[in-house]
């Protein structure tokens, strides 16, 4: 009895080893030989081929050997024998000398005897003199003028004999000058041919078409998609090999769109999904970019800034930040300079409509020449009230002392000047402009001194 359980143990055992030997080798299939993967034939001298070697070890290249005919006229005379190894999962690109610097950078041969071929010459590979895979059909067919074939990832096996790519369904055909494959070859690692699963459920797959689904067997919104519920749905992003969570990308229950620190309680980026983005802060109906500082105590923070640098001296520049006080109570929106090559602001549509000096803060409107004043505009202003402080006022007329001049000597002075005392010339008016406060004063002032004149004049009658 004893040596019967012994037996079984050993039977299950060997039926245990086969059912994995079997599912390995369905998981991980293997190209029976290498194979033909890339034939370009673009314009110009835009001409490569490329084989692949998918057979899970390193192939001696020197049993192998690459034909072409001219013009699909069947005599193979031009060719090139291969030397060297080939890795399990590489490529070897055969290039025309001549072809842009693209194909020839993933080129590991450059020769023109074989790569010198339009589109209805067929190119063979032989194994030890005996053909294994062709692309390319007899006669003076264009089947590969002007275009780019791939092999598809999902073909395991060499294929000989004559083979029109267009039709034979082995093939990816890509417009002229198209080399984005070149280089690497794309292999599905599986029996089905259709797909390759890494999880005993298939819930992640790698399909034909290279899109690669995690949580879904049909990805088919983009190269990567990730299906899940909850918190688990996104990606997590680790730093190094310390094990600390740094980054999380999710999607909630509502469709909002968050990228955030997971070992953070700042909210991060959260997007909804008519495109309102929040940063710090949950979006708001009604505004595209809400931003909002998780720190409200401390003064100077900026909550955005933008700076550019002045590349062509000191590299610094100009730029503008938007924080508040220290309360913050007060929003303040500040244009920034730092270097000594960044000198000016400019806002509005020329970037010189409104223009503010660096240091002194002097402002321009419609001129970039403010010169020593806090503001200066050129056009006009429309104002319902201006309320102009002054360091004084024309009433001392009136006070005790006032020696008011004779009328023969203000007599005297027009006739020479043009103008009345105190009051500025046509010239410097028109160099200095007029100080609006001031000459107010003045006028008042020569008002006040004609009711004096006046009165003088009464009692003299």
């Amino acid at each position: 009895m004893e040596n019967y359980k012994r037996i079984k143990i050993l039977i299950m055992e060997k039926i245990v080893l086969l059912i994995l030997m079997f599912s390995a080798s369905s998981l991980f299939a293997q190209t029976s030989d290498i194979i033909i993967s890339e034939c370009v034939e673009g314009s110009g001298n835009n001409k490569a081929i490329e084989i692949f070697n998918g057979t899970g070890t390193a192939v001696n290249l020197s049993n192998y050997r690459l034909e072409k005919d001219l013009n699909g006229n069947g005599n193979f005379t031009y060719y090139h024998n291969f030397t060297g190894t080939l890795n399990n999962g590489e490529v070897y690109v055969i290039a025309h000398p001549y072809a842009c610097d693209e194909i020839k950078n993933v080129a590991n041969l450059l020769k023109q005897v074989i790569t010198d071929f339009t589109g209805n010459d067929q190119i063979r590979l032989l194994k030890n003199g005996v053909e294994i895979d062709r692309i390319g059909v007899p006669g003076d067919i264009n089947f590969g003028y002007n275009k780019t074939f791939v092999r598809k990832s999902a073909v395991t096996n060499p294929l000989s004999g004559p083979q029109n790519p267009q039709t034979n369904g082995e093939w990816t055909e890509y417009p002229t000058n198209t080399f984005d494959n070149l280089g690497s070859h794309s292999f599905e690692n599986n029996s089905s041919g259709s797909s390759s699963l890494w999880n005993s459920s298939g819930s992640n797959i790698f399909r034909e078409s290279g899109n690669v689904g995690i949580g879904t067997t049909n990805p088919q919104y983009g190269k990567l998609q990730v299906n899940g519920e909850g918190v688990d749905n996104g990606i997590t992003l680790y730093r190094g090999t310390t094990g600390s969570t740094t980054g999380r990308f999710w999607i909630d229950i509502n469709d909002y769109m968050h990228i955030t620190r997971s070992n953070s309680t700042d909210k991060g980026i959260i997007i909804k999904p008519n495109g309102n983005m929040g940063i710090g802060t949950f979006p708001l109906s009604t505004t595209k970019f809400f931003v909002r500082d998780a720190d409200y105590t401390t003064a100077g923070d900026k909550v955005i800034a933008i700076f550019k640098r002045n590349f062509n001296s000191d590299g610094h520049g100009a730029g503008l930040y938007i924080t508040s006080d220290a309360k913050g109570t007060t929003g303040i929106v500040k244009l920034k300079s730092t270097g000594y090559s960044a000198q000016n602001m400019g806002l509005g549509p020329t970037g010189l409509d409104i223009y503010i000096q660096k240091n002194t803060g002097n402002v321009g409107i419609g001129t970039t020449n403010p010169g020593t004043y806090k503001l200066a505009v050129n056009g006009k202003i429309k104002a319902h009230e201006v309320n102009i402080s002054l360091t004084g006022w024309s009433d001392f007329v009136f006070q005790e002392g006032y020696e008011l001049k004779k009328l023969n000597e203000v007599e005297k002075y027009i006739c020479k000047n043009k103008h009345l005392p105190d009051i500025p010339s046509k010239s410097e008016v028109l160099k200095n402009g007029v100080n609006v406060g001031e000459m107010n004063k003045v006028l008042l002032q020569k008002i006040e001194e004609l009711t004096l004149y006046v009165i003088d004049l009464k009692k003299e009658n």
